[in-house]
């Protein structure tokens, strides 16, 4: 040491306790199957009922309007794929707290699009991460089916959904106002895109 320098600050009193804030669960995310039909088609009620406006679809009219429809859908893969966020469980996979359906297509000159839709993730589970993580998973099962381009289209109903995709790399390239009605209120749809 110089001479010149000043000694380092002596450490007085007991060791500094490092407290961490309790971190938010890891997002499991896989693709559903017939077997999860039953929260499949409990999460999507919950979904058209939380946010009317944030879904093209009505309780009644819906393609998910029972448990066999569920069903019958997660068993025609794989043009029609949906994944679910799940809360992690004591011993492994718990709740289904998310989830968020691509559609493929069958038409070979649009077979490098596919659409993204239903996305839903329940009100408790919200800010943990589960939205990104459907989006990136699906993004991911895309590209190895050839897909170049992620489509979607979300209402303004649901300003946070929206912040989700633009945060995700989904861009803009149309707006329809006044696309969903709901009793009084109305809802303009934004069209978004996210090149892969």
């Amino acid at each position: 040491m110089n001479l010149l320098e000043a000694p380092p600050p002596l450490s007085v009193g007991p060791p500094a306790l490092h407290i961490t804030e309790p971190r938010a669960p890891v997002p499991m995310i896989r693709q559903l199957e017939a077997h999860d039909a039953d929260a499949v088609f409990a999460l999507r009620r919950a979904a058209l009922a939380d946010r009317p406006l944030a879904f093209g679809a009505a309780p009644k009219t819906d393609h998910f309007a029972s448990r066999e429809a569920v069903e019958a859908y997660l068993n025609d893969a794989p043009e029609r794929v949906l994944f679910g966020a799940f809360l992690p469980g004591a011993d492994g996979e718990g709740a289904l707290v998310g989830m968020a359906g691509l559609g493929l297509t069958r038409h070979s000159k649009r077979r490098h699009r596919a659409s993204v839709w239903g996305m839903f993730v329940d009100p408790a589970a919200r800010g943990q991460g589960f939205g990104r993580a459907l989006v990136e998973a699906l993004a991911d099962f895309a590209r190895t089916q050839g897909v170049a381009h992620l489509d979607l289209s979300v209402t303004d109903a649901a300003p946070e959904a929206e912040r989700l995709y633009r945060a995700a790399g989904f861009v803009e390239y149309g707006r329809l106002t006044d696309s969903l009605r709901v009793g009084t209120e109305r809802a303009d749809e934004v069209f978004l895109t996210r090149a892969l």
